[in-house]
């Protein structure tokens, strides 16, 4: 997965008028991607079905069938937003971790709550997703999306029996 960060503020000196949109449909129901120049910079729940394209079908099928992001994604955050992010796109389809283990990994070890939060500001949460992270002795956790849907995203991974309640 390639991944590019800006902060912010960098971003707010680009030129962002040219985002595009596009729509998919996938096991979670239909979903919007944000792009602008080629990079994955959003992911939303919902969409409609006459606004499928062609470009973000690929890169959801290619996510579900393969696993892997083959597109690239562009991160817009803070330094500590985007290095937990980063370290968090490293965890694979089917594996889980701790927001504590996400937090040294990223390397702010002890900074689990902040790591929380973090998550919850995830934009892309679909493709860097933040499902995979659990509480402490894999309990279930939090979840900005519900618990029921992390459940669900859980289960489409076949991980969710290994999760405890």
């Amino acid at each position: 997965m390639k991944i590019k960060t800006l902060t912010r503020h960098e971003a707010q000196k680009q030129d962002m008028s040219t985002i595009e949109s596009g729509c998919a449909q996938t096991p979670k129901g239909i979903v919007t991607l944000l792009r602008w120049q080629n990079q994955i910079i959003g992911i939303e729940s919902g969409g409609h079905e006459q606004n499928i394209t062609s470009w973000a079908q690929d890169i959801m099928d290619t996510f579900f069938n393969k696993h892997v992001v083959e597109t690239p994604i562009l991160l817009i955050g803070t330094q500590f937003q985007t290095d937990v992010w980063k370290a968090l796109a490293k965890v694979k389809w089917g594996e889980t971790i701790t927001y504590g283990q996400l937090a040294a990994k990223a390397g702010y070890p002890g900074a689990s709550r902040a790591v929380g939060t973090a998550m919850n500001k995830n934009p892309i949460s679909l493709l860097i997703p933040c499902h995979r992270v659990l509480a402490g002795g894999n309990k279930i956790g939090g979840y900005g999306g519900g618990l029921a849907v992390k459940k669900q995203h859980l289960d489409i991974e076949g991980v969710l029996k290994t999760v405890r309640p």
